[in-house]
């Protein structure tokens, strides 16, 4: 009977342990997806020259177990190189990928982290 109580009083701090765990690592994720925010918020727009680099898809499987549906997310991402050499990688939308492909110029607007424009010196120039 001693050791049911044990092995209980063990499972039971061990079930706190991982919930704490994983509740403090859900409000970590939604406070610093605020703070990127504000940040991207509060930043300037910058329009700079720019080349596409790189291309690239995640995909995310979310399943329901409720009513036993799958979804897929797909997440966008073009790295571009700036013309001071910097690079950055920003989240665009499906149709800003589709349109771009590597090797295209043109001006970028970003603010902060967050993908604004990009028109490609072709377009420009009309």
């Amino acid at each position: 009977m001693e050791l049911f109580g044990l092995s209980f009083a063990l499972f039971f701090i061990m079930f706190l342990l991982s919930s704490l765990a994983f509740s403090a690592g859900f409000v970590f994720i939604i406070i610093y997806a605020v703070r990127q925010k504000s940040k991207n918020d509060n930043a300037p727009l910058l329009t700079v020259e720019a080349k596409v680099v790189d291309k690239r898809t995640v995909s995310h499987r979310h399943h329901n177990h409720h009513n036993h549906i799958s979804h897929r997310h797909y997440y966008h991402y073009v790295s571009f190189e700036l013309s001071d050499g910097q690079r950055t990688e920003l989240r665009v939308s499906s149709i800003e990928f589709d349109s771009l492909a590597v090797a295209d110029a043109g001006m970028l607007t970003l603010q902060g982290s967050r993908f604004v424009s990009f028109v490609k010196n072709s377009e420009v120039a009309h």
